[in-house]
Formats: C-alpha cells, structure tokens, sequence
C-alpha cells in the first residue's frame, strides 16, 4: 500500500514533544482520511465487530488514545521516502543546521507516544484516537531523503515535507492481506 502525506510548517532539531505533537496532529486527518478509503475501511469494520477490548488497534498512553496504521501486531513495516524543502542553499544535506536531529523530530511525530512522559499536559482525552503512521519508529526499515531549496522567505526551521510511505507486511495474516 502506497500514498503520501504532506506537512508545512516547523521542524525543528531536537524537537520536543509540543513540536512533536503538533507535526501528529498536522498529518491525523490526512491518516484519518486514508482509514476512511478501501482497503483501510474493510479492515476497521472488522475490527469494530470483533471484540474491541482485546482486538483493538487502538492503542492507550495515559488518558489519550492513538490509532497506528503500522503496528507490529499486524506485522508490518514502512518505507518512507522524504522530499524536504527547506530554506538554504541546495545540496549540503548534512551539514545544513542539524538535518538528521530533524529527521530524528519527525519519525517521532510519525509515531504514536511510548509512555506518558511524551505526551503534551493539554493532550486530548476524548473519545476519538489520534492518528498517527506508527506504533514505532522501529518499524520504519528503509529511508530516503531528497533536499532541495525553498524559495520563499521562510524561517530557518521552515520546511515542506512530501513524506511517501510505502507498507508491507512482513507476514501475510487475514487482517494484512489487503494492505
């Protein structure tokens, strides 16, 4: 399964979880979206139906709830390949301010929090999960990253990220088979 996400805005090095948070909640209704399509539809349906304590994807950290599409459990993995435009001069991908701590900033907003202590203090509670690309950033096995200058008067954090994320299944099950 093949689409892309889109971001604008700030990512910054060593970003911390307010930055992180706020790139989740820019890319949940793009997810949300996809959840909504074929062959992402059928397998929530499913899901709803069978018993949604212990058949869950929706995964709890604290009060808040977050809904994975790359989950271990349905062994799978993602290939993600990055466009990043950025203010600056074209090439110099590493030694442009800090580019793998932001690479480092963004694969833990595409995931879902491990523990409280990532979570935001006003992080929402309520019914509806989060969406997020992954349970964990672990389960990203393959990067590629393209840089190229942004022509706008920006600020040195700003960037327009085309993220193309590829799954596979490591394992065919019932519940994978179509993604």
């Amino acid at each position: 399964m093949e689409f892309c996400l889109f971001y604008e805005g700030e990512l910054p090095s060593n970003g911390n979880k307010r930055d992180k948070h706020r790139i989740r909640q820019e890319l949940a209704p793009q997810l949300m979206k996809l959840w909504q399509q074929e062959p992402l539809s059928g397998l929530w349906q499913k899901r709803e139906q069978d018993d949604r304590d212990s058949n869950t994807l929706i995964r709890k950290v604290g009060s808040a709830s977050f809904l994975p599409l790359v989950t271990s459990e349905l062994h799978l993995h993602a290939e993600v390949s990055i466009d990043l435009i950025r203010p600056g001069a074209a090439g110099a991908l590493i030694q442009s301010g800090d580019i793998d701590n932001r690479l480092k900033t963004l694969f833990d907003a595409l995931r879902m929090p491990n523990e409280t202590n990532e979570l935001v203090d006003d992080a929402d509670d309520s019914d509806l999960p989060l969406h997020c690309l992954l349970e964990d950033d672990r389960l990203i096995t393959r990067v590629d990253v393209a840089s190229c200058q942004l022509l706008t008067d920006a600020g040195p954090n700003e960037v327009i990220l085309l993220i193309k994320v590829n799954i596979k299944s490591t394992q065919k099950t019932w519940e994978n088979i179509e993604i």
